[in-house]
């Protein structure tokens, strides 16, 4: 008589198979009833253009410096899309799996680092993708462990996002950013913006100044960000510019120095007192 092998499973394995068994189901499902792109489209729009403060959610702009063909800097705007809307077009997309996790806190090199992995049931597709953020103060020392979490958090939020705008193209949302930009900038009205006040360009971005005039931005800086010398100057373009810098702020992905950096005047003057306070400092004293 065979001896017969006792195989004991644990509450791990068991787990561990149910998950794969159920994405095999997932995966039967998605290739039986593929995703309507023109239904997913459609519930994306109406998601993102509701109103004007989810509109705003869901991009986010940085001015920066860079070469132009001639070899001169300039201010250019980068753009990029936001947690809040990969949440929107995910909901929408379909037959997709997510997942997110921090992975590695090194605290001898001051880093914690993210995964994310998004995998598109229907095509097969698979993404993963790593963030590191910094968890040390500037002026050295490491940060207290719930910021650490935070910050943990914040880079598993980034790694993800990310992952689902590799899974799914950003061809397919372009049209739809565009006049989520115009809800954001208050051109037009959300769909449930039922008090939507019609406004001049003039009067939207006198609007958006004086949002960053209040957190103590100059407006020379706010010219500067935007590549203009004032006000008069702006644009559909330069207004969006400037949602997109208030909702990067709201995110965390930078802070307001960064976005709205000291002028050229600025420096040249901070030079000056530099130099001012080095001299008298200098000057030998009476004895």
């Amino acid at each position: 008589m065979e001896k017969q092998e006792i195989v004991v499973l644990t509450d791990h394995d068991i787990r561990l198979a149910e998950e794969s068994a159920q994405v095999e189901r997932d995966i039967v499902q998605a290739r039986q009833y593929p995703r309507d792109l023109a239904g997913v489209r459609k519930g994306v729009m109406e998601i993102a253009t509701v109103d004007k403060e989810t509109a705003e959610n869901c991009f986010y702009s940085l001015p920066r410096r860079k070469k132009n063909e001639k070899g001169k800097y300039e201010i250019v705007a980068i753009e990029g899309e936001t947690v809040r809307l990969a949440e929107i077009v995910i909901s929408q997309w379909g037959h997709i799996s997510s997942k997110k996790s921090i992975i590695n806190i090194d605290k001898l090199q001051g880093i914690v680092t993210a995964m994310a992995e998004v995998k598109d049931l229907q095509t097969g597709n698979r993404y993963t993708i790593t963030e590191s953020k910094s968890i040390l103060y500037k002026e050295g020392g490491l940060y207290p462990h719930d910021q650490i979490i935070l910050t943990g958090k914040s880079a598993a939020s980034i790694a993800w996002r990310n992952a689902v705008f590799m899974a799914i193209p950003k061809a397919f949302f372009a049209t739809i950013l565009k006049r989520v930009k115009a809800v954001a900038t208050g051109a037009i009205a959300g769909i449930d913006d039922h008090e939507f006040q019609e406004r001049t360009l003039a009067e939207r971005s006198d609007m958006a100044v004086k949002y960053f005039t209040a957190l103590g931005v100059p407006v020379e800086r706010i010219w500067g960000a935007l590549n203009i010398k004032s006000q008069n100057e702006m644009k559909e373009v330069e207004l969006e510019h400037l949602t997109g810098i208030k909702t990067g702020l709201k995110e965390g992905e930078f802070k307001l120095d960064t976005a709205f950096p000291p002028t050229a005047k600025e420096k040249q003057s901070e030079k000056g007192s530099e130099a001012v306070s080095g001299a008298i400092n200098s000057i030998p004293k009476d004895k």
